[in-house]
Formats: structure tokens, C-alpha cells, sequence
């Protein structure tokens, strides 16, 4: 299997005055196969015809979600899901229009397996707050995050983004940078209610 991945990112810090700091990030995630390969053989499930071409790897699929990209969302839950099991003819079990699973699969709601392609954006506000002026080591801020992955750059769509905003608090604690954030996803898509996750914090992250 020969394939190939790219990964951007893009970010900037302006001072817009009285303390104040805009911080504005974009990433993009994409990968796809080359080279013409083909499967030689057909699965016994059907899933997988002679001839058909070689899928994108699943095991270097892009995930969103979660607090270092699209906070209010647990961490690689968002994007494309599938449920478990398989149908009488032999393929996978797919989700319901509204996220969730049925016709026998073990999962009570799809569960996330990513994408070929991920695009996410960022915009955070750094506040001047009376009470942190003399603290060189804390800081607190508003954002707003959109995102998703999908299955591949052929299946983007607007309508698809996931947004979320929220506050943060990044301290550098004695055992290291710590960020905390309390995030209220706004525009979602069927499903993701499972997935939501309000308070958030990681540890070891830039500061």
C-alpha cells in the first residue's frame, strides 16, 4: 500500500489594544493513496470487490474533536461513524440519519473512525482581567472552535462543521502548562449529543 499524508497549520497573536490578544489558528489534515493499487481479491463479506482501488489507511485516519482542536467534544469523536456488526448480506451495519444505531448492532450510537481529511479553526480572545495584572503565569480567554473530519476532501461540507465556543484558563503550574476550558458546542451534527464533553483540561500543552 503506498499513500501519503499532509498536515498545515497556520497561526497568529495580535495585540489589539488595552491587553487584549487575538489568537487565530487553522489546521488541515489530508492524505490519499497513489500509485494505482488495486485489492487482487474479493472479500468473503462482499465488502471488498477484485479491482476496486486500495482505500485511504484507516489506522492513519484524522479525528476531531477534543481540547486541543474542537473543545465541548471529546477527544477524536468527530467525523464519520460507523456501528458494529454486519447485515444479513454481509456489510457493515451503517448509522441512522440521526447518529444513532439499530438493526441489531451491539453499539447503541455510531462510533467515530475518522477520515482522509480534517479541517479545524480557531479564534481566541485573551482577557485583561484587574485581578491577573501582577500574574505573569495565568491568563483567561474566550474562543470559538469549528471543525470536522471526513471521509475524504471529495465529501467536504460546510454544512458539516461542528462549532463550539466557551472560556479557558491556561496556567503554568509548577508541574507544568495547564489549560482548562469550559466549552458549549453550538451547532452540531446527529449523534454528536454522546460525544459533548463541557469541562475539559490537559496538561504539557504550549503555553
Amino acid at each position: 500500500m503506498q499513500y501519503w499524508t499532509f498536515n498545515g497549520e497556520a497561526n497568529h497573536y495580535w495585540p489589539i489594544g488595552k491587553g487584549f490578544v487575538l489568537y487565530v489558528d487553522g489546521k488541515v489534515g489530508y492524505g490519499n493513496t497513489y500509485g494505482g493499487k488495486t485489492y487482487e481479491n474479493s472479500t468473503q463479506d462482499g465488502v471488498i470487490q477484485a479491482g476496486q482501488s486500495v482505500a485511504f489507511p484507516f489506522w492513519m485516519n484524522f479525528y476531531a474533536g477534543g481540547v486541543t482542536d474542537l473543545r465541548g467534544f471529546q477527544d477524536n469523536t468527530l467525523g464519520p461513524r460507523v456501528c458494529a456488526g454486519t447485515l444479513a448480506d454481509g456489510k457493515p451495519i451503517p448509522a441512522q440519519a440521526n447518529g444513532y444505531c439499530g438493526n441489531g448492532s451491539p453499539y447503541s450510537y455510531a462510533q467515530p473512525i475518522g477520515g482522509a481529511f480534517k479541517v479545524l479553526g480557531t479564534t481566541e480572545l485573551y482577557l485583561p482581567l484587574p485581578f491577573l495584572k501582577d500574574i505573569n503565569t495565568a491568563r483567561v480567554s474566550v474562543f470559538m472552535d469549528v471543525g470536522q473530519a471526513y471521509t475524504n476532501i471529495q465529501n467536504f461540507s460546510a454544512k458539516q462543521l461542528d462549532a463550539s465556543a466557551g472560556v479557558s484558563l491556561h496556567w503554568q503550574a509548577p508541574i507544568g502548562p495547564l489549560i482548562i476550558s469550559l466549552g458549549f458546542p453550538f451547532r452540531t451534527q446527529p449523534g454528536d449529543s454522546e460525544y459533548e464533553e463541557r469541562i475539559q483540561f490537559t496538561f504539557g500543552s504550549q503555553f
